[in-house]
């Protein structure tokens, strides 16, 4: 931090001072400090809501960001809303609400939502453009009854100033050696606590299924950073022995057969190159909120996730090939011997079906009238290809391509004639099961029918990239089913009931993946929305400053306004096509806007300072200067104890 030569020779006589002037611990004379009226309790908590305003999730997030804000600045922030000013108006009762809640690096919003009264006031580390921008930023909101917005650009424009007085640098020295004596001790154990605290809740997040977007979005942000790191990590090791076993699966089975496993690598490699934008993202000048910053770890950790989970599936699909060819002879000798099981069945089978015929109409056992003949055919076909893998298991080791697909053909072979001979000997439990089950099948297919168009709906509104064709298609597919079990149920129950098991199992899947892509646009296309109205907010606070102003105002903080606008107008152009870098965007315009209002407030108090000079004339540097040697040397502080006695700045303040 660059500190200039006015505010080092301060620095440096406040510590000559302190050296002289601290011989013991400071004790207030009585009577020192004069009498006031009784002051409201002090603010314990960031957010206070006696008016009732906000909601629990608002509170918390307000909450994290004005603790991030703490650790980044150094610096308080607290705000309050307040149902009455206990006798007395908003900016006494602001003023007396700082002296007892902070010291001079606090600044405290204070908004009376019912009688429509809002004051800012603020410690001497904060400068009267800094504090005119903050009542600017959250007066720009409350017009529109926005009361987290009015919370969340006050942030927003403390967060902007960044700036450190030379108040604020001596104070910060007193600060520091108060804690270095009396304070190390507690901030340890603090410190042990809380990082103790912090790996229970990773650990926690780590048992999260990485699929539950809505689990992780109720993360603190520093937990949710870690486990995106770890499925970063994880990802990227996935990546690398991929691309390794890729290279001996291809040799060994061909390009042809390793096509799923090149997919599966590609999507891996997709989605680490997003991981690696969202990175510099997340690291880059422009700072996120906590909502973008969950959005987008979110996303890390989803799309790592089910990246990794594919590529390790196919890694795993031809480990097991090659095990499969190792192990060649016993595998063909376990099939021969199923298909000898299975062909021993077929008699059995087909008096079964006889039996049934007596007892079912023939439209009833349409479904498994067949099955015996089939299964035989089955059996032949893996019996077929058991003889071409014999063949080729007594081939040289690298002539052996083509063993894995005949063992898995006769292995399916055998597997569909199992099931076909198994649905006959179980018809009648399955046919009574049908019976019982198809109208609540239905029912729920008919369900997801209208879910399934409702997230199309919501879906292509908030512009959600999904296969919707595809959808279309299985929902077509999903009336017709329904049509035949209307019409031929009563008839062949087994048949309508199988049919829409399957539909069933395929419109689940479909949904699930759907409910997640359009979950996560939702709640993009919600920070977009917020930021959007923010920046139209401040831009529009920045222009009624500068319009009502006229001529004090300066070129800079009608360029910044311009910038603001300019930004605004991209963040639009961007809506349908890139929400991601509309939100940026946005929030750009939204501190290009505030930083038009602190330019604009510097061009007004220096217009009134000049004015200020020359009323006093040089009257006024010898008041200054007694003021400053005043204060030095305690001659008008309320109190004592650590850290001294503050001045509690100017209030601003107003009506909406």
């Amino acid at each position: 931090m660059m500190i200039d030569a006015p505010v080092r020779h301060t620095l440096a006589a406040a510590a000559a001072c302190a050296l002289v002037l601290l011989p013991a611990p400071a004790i207030a004379a009585p009577g020192a400090a004069p009498a006031i009226a009784a002051a409201p309790a002090a603010l314990s908590e960031a957010i206070s809501d006696e008016a009732g305003v906000l909601d629990d999730a608002q509170v918390t997030e307000l909450e994290q960001r004005i603790s991030q804000f703490q650790k980044a600045h150094h610096r308080n922030l607290k705000i309050a809303f307040v149902t009455g000013f206990e006798g007395t108006d908003s900016a006494t009762w602001a003023k007396r609400t700082l002296r007892a809640s902070g010291g001079g690096n606090l600044a405290l919003l204070v908004v009376h939502p019912g009688a429509r009264k809002v004051a800012v006031a603020a410690g001497e580390e904060w400068s009267t453009a800094e504090q005119r921008a903050l009542y600017e930023a959250a007066r720009s909101h409350l017009n529109n009854d926005d009361w987290y917005g009015a919370a969340s650009a006050f942030i927003d424009s403390a967060d902007s100033s960044g700036q450190i007085s030379g108040n604020s640098v001596i104070w910060l020295g007193a600060g520091a050696l108060a804690v270095v004596g009396t304070g190390g001790g507690i901030w340890y154990s603090s410190r042990r606590r809380r990082r103790e605290e912090n790996k229970q809740v990773v650990e926690s997040a780590r048992r999260i299924d990485p699929t539950d977007t809505a689990a992780l979005a109720q993360l603190p942000i520093p937990a949710l950073g870690q486990v995106a790191d770890d499925y970063f990590v994880a990802t990227d090791e996935s990546v690398r022995r991929g691309e390794e076993e890729l290279t001996v699966a291809a040799a060994e089975f061909g390009p042809a057969r390793t096509r799923p496993f090149r997919r599966a690598l590609d999507k891996a490699q997709a989605a680490l190159r997003r991981a690696y934008d969202i990175h510099d993202q997340l690291h880059d000048a422009i700072p996120e909120t906590d909502e973008e910053k969950r959005t987008l770890l979110t996303e890390v950790i989803s799309s790592c996730a089910t990246a990794q989970a594919e590529l390790n599936k196919q890694a795993k699909d031809f480990a097991d090939m090659r095990s499969l060819l190792l192990d060649a002879d016993n595998k063909i000798a376990e099939i021969t011997q199923r298909t000898v099981d299975i062909r021993a069945r077929l008699p059995k089978v087909t008096d079964t079906l006889n039996n049934l015929a007596q007892r079912y109409p023939e439209s009833t056992l349409a479904s498994v009238r067949e099955n015996p003949e089939l299964a035989a055919a089955s059996l032949d076909s893996a019996e077929h290809s058991l003889s071409a893998a014999r063949s080729l298991a007594n081939k040289p080791a690298g002539q052996q391509g083509g063993l894995v697909m005949v063992l898995r053909e006769a292995e399916h072979a055998v597997e569909m004639a199992d099931r076909m001979l198994s649905a006959v000997e179980h018809a009648d439990d399955n046919i009574a099961t049908a019976r019982a089950s198809l109208s609540s099948l239905v029912e729920e297919i008919e369900e997801e029918i209208i879910e399934a168009q409702e997230l199309r709906s919501r879906g292509t509104a908030n512009g959600t990239q999904a296969d919707w064709s595809a959808l279309d298609a299985l929902v077509a597919r999903a009336r017709e089913g329904i049509d035949m079990a209307t019409s031929t149920g009563h008839e062949d129950p087994l048949g309508a009931y199988t049919t829409l098991n399957d539909l069933d199992a395929r419109l689940d899947e479909q949904l699930e993946a759907l409910r997640e892509t359009t979950s996560t646009q939702d709640r993009l296309v919600r920070v977009y929305r917020q930021h959007r109205d923010a920046a139209r907010a401040a831009i529009q606070g920045a222009e009624d400053l500068i319009a009502s102003r006229g001529r004090l105002v300066g070129a800079q903080a009608r360029t910044d306004l311009s910038e603001a606008k300019q930004l605004a107008g991209r963040a639009r152009d961007l809506e349908e096509t890139d929400l991601r870098q509309a939100v940026t965007i946005a929030r750009q315009a939204t501190q290009q806007a505030h930083t038009a209002v602190a330019a604009a407030q510097h061009d007004i108090d220096e217009h009134y300072r000049r004015q200020r000079l020359q009323e006093f004339g040089s009257g006024a540097g010898t008041l200054l200067t007694g003021m400053m040697i005043g204060t030095i040397l305690g001659g008008n502080h309320q109190g004592g104890g650590f850290g001294g006695g503050f001045d509690d700045g100017d209030v601003v303040g107003g009506s909406f």
